[in-house]
């Protein structure tokens, strides 16, 4: 359960940075673009949604978390499964948001 609680505390810190717009050095390649790719880049909608997704996560994991506390195997299940879909549905989100 400490994993778990690590994990959550992890996912909500980056959340925060992706919020708060400071982590446009996070995401991958960005620095890299030429200058006319990087006026089309909107970076503030991709840190929108990777903050979403890190909120997301956190409350799918704090239904897992639950789920230890009162030694409910399906709830600890479920939360991962959650998780798995969240980071999977806002993965293909930002990829296809950075491909306009």
């Amino acid at each position: 359960m400490k994993a778990q609680i690590i994990a959550a505390l992890l996912f909500l810190i980056l959340g925060i940075v992706f919020a708060c717009g400071k982590g446009t050095f996070l995401i991958a390649g960005y620095n890299t673009l030429p200058e006319e790719k990087k006026a089309r880049y909107d970076a503030r909608k991709i840190l929108r949604d990777m903050s979403r997704m890190m909120f997301s996560c956190v409350g799918c994991m704090a239904v897992g978390i639950l789920g230890s506390i009162v030694d409910a195997p399906w709830l600890v299940v479920l939360g991962i499964v959650l998780t798995v879909l969240v980071i999977v549905f806002f993965l293909i989100r930002i990829n296809r948001e950075s491909k306009r």
